[in-house]
Parts: C-alpha cells; sequence; structure tokens
C-alpha cells in the first residue's frame, strides 16, 4: 500500500496524495461540529446491530444499538437547529 503515493512507480498520477488535513473525533467533550443523520440512522443502527458477537458481550443498554444510538443522536440534535438526530465531533485540524 505504501507505494501508491510513490511517483518514482505510477508517475502517470501526478503528485501523491499530502495526507489527512481534518480528524473528527466522536464523542468529544470538546465537540464543535454536528450533522443531521435523520435519513441515514436506521441503516447506522442496522450497520451496528450486524456485529452480533460483539453486541452478545456487552451487557446493560450499550447491548442495544437501537435505543443508545437514539439517545445519543437526539441528545446532539438538540444543539442542531432544526435537526431531529444528529451525530456531533470535534475537528482537529491536523
Amino acid at each position: 500500500m505504501r507505494d501508491a503515493a510513490n511517483r518514482w512507480l505510477f508517475p502517470e498520477l501526478g503528485e501523491p496524495w499530502s495526507g489527512v488535513r481534518w480528524v473528527a473525533v466522536a464523542a468529544s467533550p470538546l465537540n464543535s461540529h454536528a450533522v443531521e443523520i435523520s435519513e441515514v440512522f436506521d441503516r447506522g443502527v442496522a450497520s451496528v446491530a450486524a456485529h452480533r458477537e460483539y453486541l452478545a458481550a456487552l451487557s446493560g443498554p450499550m447491548a442495544d444499538p437501537a435505543t443508545f444510538l437514539r439517545q445519543m443522536a437526539e441528545a446532539d440534535a438538540e444543539r442542531l437547529p432544526g435537526a431531529r438526530l444528529a451525530t456531533a465531533f470535534e475537528l482537529i485540524p491536523m
């Protein structure tokens, strides 16, 4: 994989990618950005629910992704005008 940015091996690709410019950190106490996720929320829950073995090893509310994810998304949406469900994150420049 490291050779994908090697200009001597792939000169036709031009300049190599310069790297990560921002990192988005979820569940940060310093979150400053949010995105409305109502249209994709159910797909996200289904994705987490597909990890059955992982969820089976959890106990309490974390074992039910639909409930805890909805609670987090509703809380984040309270800070984003007009949102029903949202996810909040901190953006860290690199």
